[in-house]
């Protein structure tokens, strides 16, 4: 039996910061004041970059798993939401910075011959983090589209509106015919995958 997508945990989340050695105490004793309010866990863990520097990544998460179903994350969403954006605050992050949201690599999707594999990621605040498989996206939007809006914020179509996907004639005018191929082919991979049309001017 296949479980229901508004049920399944698949949304990997995280209110999260990378620090350096000498911040992680201040920054891990904001975050497990979130941990306490909303019933989560504080993890930290050592990350090198490509350029072999080394620092913490302390986040907030929801269980061992780092996982919310569509539900449980709907039950908790204006204080999940209310914790990013202090802790947003407490970084001393601008309004701008915190408004701002980035999404899934388009370049990816190009690369890939299993539409499963495809993983988007969001960053709202700057301190919160969602991960997941785009097509468990797709499924929750296409059977409960209210659902899946009060857990993105959005509708995919508007999310994919925010990465720049026209191709129309004032587009080609500041594009390469490369960018302009690239974002046909992305948007033809989307509708063949996943059956999805982004809204966006031809």
């Amino acid at each position: 039996m296949v479980e229901d997508i508004r049920y399944r945990r698949w949304i990997k989340v995280k209110i999260f910061c990378n620090v350096n050695s000498l911040s992680v105490f201040p920054v891990s004793k904001k975050l497990n004041e979130y941990c306490e309010y909303l019933g989560w866990k504080l993890k930290k863990e050592l990350i090198k970059d490509n350029n072999g520097n080394i620092y913490s990544e302390v986040k907030c998460v929801p269980n061992w798993e780092d996982t919310l179903s569509p539900q449980e994350f709907q039950r908790a969403s204006l204080d999940i939401y209310s914790c990013a954006d202090d802790f947003a605050q407490f970084l001393n992050f601008d309004k701008e910075a915190r408004d701002g949201s980035n999404f899934g690599p388009v370049n990816e999707l190009l690369k890939l011959d299993k539409p499963e594999e495809y993983q988007w990621e969001m960053i709202q605040f700057k301190t919160l983090k969602f991960e997941y498989a785009f097509a468990d996206r797709c499924e929750l939007e296409k059977i409960d589209q209210e659902l899946s809006n009060d857990v993105f914020l959005s509708s995919i179509s508007k999310d994919l509106n925010e990465i720049g996907l026209n191709t129309d004639d004032e587009s080609k005018k500041w594009y390469s015919d490369i960018e302009i191929q690239r974002r046909l082919n992305y948007k033809k991979k989307l509708k063949e995958y996943f059956g999805v049309e982004p809204k966006v001017t031809e």
